[in-house]
């Protein structure tokens, strides 16, 4: 699983906390983990791709897999942040991509950098 979000320079922070729940149906509970992701280096820079039209782009990629029970259909992914200005200025936009492990296509990785998080 990855989560990839876009920013603009006015996001004021160093780093960003993170809630990602999934769930799966009424009869499953739901699994949350809590990610803490650093943007920005010691002296500042951010860590990540540069200014794509005024937009910095960074991507989490989860060493936890991602679990589904065959029963289900339905399977929710929310993602919120933890910080305590809510709205948190400066954030575009958040995506979420799912694959299966080992199955990463580094050629439609390379299509996709600029665009959207999926």
């Amino acid at each position: 699983m990855e989560i990839g979000f876009r920013h603009t320079g006015e996001y004021p922070y160093r780093d960003i906390w993170l809630s990602v729940t999934q769930s799966e149906g009424d009869s499953i509970p739901p699994r949350t983990d809590t990610l803490h992701i650093y943007l920005t280096g010691e002296k500042g820079h951010w860590v990540q791709s540069g200014a794509m039209g005024g937009l910095y782009q960074h991507v989490y990629v989860s060493d936890k897999p991602v679990i589904f029970s065959t029963d289900s259909i339905d399977r929710v992914f929310r993602i919120t942040h933890l910080m305590r200005q809510n709205p948190l200025p400066g954030i575009s936009d958040v995506g979420i991509r799912l694959f299966l492990p080992g199955r990463v296509n580094a050629q439609e990785d390379k299509q996709q950098d600029g665009k959207s998080p999926q």
